[in-house]
């Protein structure tokens, strides 16, 4: 759903509310211009959620539950769920973990859904067996914070844009740990680890315009991807460390620190280390795409510095 349409799905009065900024919104472009998008569509669902939606403290958060429009939840205990997806937070529902664990032990691909706009998740750990421990998706500006996502196929996807992850760990096999599909995403200090890293990297960027700020990504034990993979065009990456890749072959050239394939991105002041090729450009050259200051070994092409 683009903005236009996410905007007219609102209620009167959260249209009304909001029109002088999306009138505004409307005349700025590029990044800027989206990220007024989202503000505004976030604004929007806080009128509904304060319009509609009571504070939810002292609710028992149960396995399958749907939370939001709106609200504040807060786990009381650790949440074991069996079947379907744990918990789903919608437009501008905040869950706080509070140092609790969801575990998720079926056989349900994703275990913590954030959808619509604006949604909250914080402060404890998620546990799944098997694929997509967190997802992103719907319209995005959603924050996951001080969150510990522990080893499943495929971690975190985030399928939506403008969206913040900040301190998050993420474990996977065989696939990333971080899966960046949509745009304009910020994930700053966040850590991945990887083993048996098949697709992908550990974290993988396909998304345009994001914004990669100190995290840290390794990979051990037969690794056949980069820790970081950026497949996207206009993204920055900027003191970020990829520090070990254990290749499935030694000096295969597969067990690479910082890959990029695409172009318009810009990675300053970044380390990689202890890896087959600690920084390559897929173009070949270094004219698609701009490195500067980077702390580094091996190179791919020579005129990476």
């Amino acid at each position: 759903m683009g903005c236009r349409d996410g905007f007219e799905v609102l209620t009167p009065q959260a249209r009304m509310s909001v029109h002088g900024i999306s009138r505004a919104g409307r005349q700025l472009r590029g990044w800027w211009g989206d990220l007024a998008c989202g503000v505004v569509m976030l604004l929007g669902v806080v009128v509904m959620a304060l319009g509609s939606v009571t504070s939810a403290h002292a609710d028992v958060v149960q396995c399958g539950d749907v939370l939001g429009p709106g609200g504040r939840f807060e786990l009381e205990a650790d949440l074991d769920c069996d079947d379907a997806t744990a918990v789903t937070l919608q437009n501008g529902a905040i869950l706080d973990l509070k140092g609790h664990i969801v575990f998720c032990r079926g056989p349900a691909p994703r275990c913590v859904v954030l959808t619509g706009i604006g949604t909250q998740l914080l402060n404890g750990v998620v546990q799944a067996t098997l694929h997509e421990s967190i997802v992103l998706e719907g319209q995005g500006v959603h924050t996951v914070r001080n969150v510990t996502s522990t080893q499943v196929d495929g971690n975190i996807v985030v399928a939506s844009s403008h969206n913040h992850l900040i301190d998050v760990m993420a474990e996977s096999v065989l696939s990333s740990a971080f899966i960046i599909n949509g745009d304009r995403n910020r994930l700053t200090n966040n850590v991945a680890h990887c083993q048996n890293l098949l697709f992908g990297g550990c974290i993988s960027v396909a998304g345009n315009g994001n914004r990669l700020i100190d995290n840290f990504a390794n990979c051990t034990r037969g690794c056949d991807s980069p820790n970081f993979s950026i497949g996207g065009n206009d993204n920055v990456l900027q003191g970020n460390r990829a520090i070990r890749n254990e290749p499935l072959v030694a000096g295969s050239g597969s067990g690479n620190g910082i890959v990029v394939t695409g172009t318009g991105n810009r990675l300053t002041r970044n380390t990689a280390l202890e890896t087959d090729i600690d920084l390559q450009d897929g173009n070949g050259d270094c004219d698609h795409n701009t490195w500067r200051q980077d702390t580094f070994q091996t190179s791919d092409p020579a005129c990476i510095r």
